[in-house]
């Protein structure tokens, strides 16, 4: 049950699946997301998603879900 809750602890906090796999020994997407697939995800808007890209919204803001600063 270890790899299941590390790969879901992985996906909630965006941490890159590449990563993932490679720290879980794997280089299988497929096997990969079966280990996460019950992990509950916040997917940013559009909006924050740009506002990222451009530098004006840190990563731990979206990671923790207050966009009000």
């Amino acid at each position: 049950m270890v790899c299941y809750d590390w790969a879901e602890r992985a996906l909630k906090c965006g941490y890159p699946e590449r990563f993932a796999m490679e720290n879980m020994g794997h280089n299988s997407k497929a096997v990969h997301r079966a280990y996460a697939k019950r992990a509950q995800t916040k997917i940013p808007s559009l909006e924050e998603y740009e506002l990222l890209a451009e530098g004006s919204l840190q990563t731990a803001t979206l990671q923790s879900g207050n966009t009000s600063g």
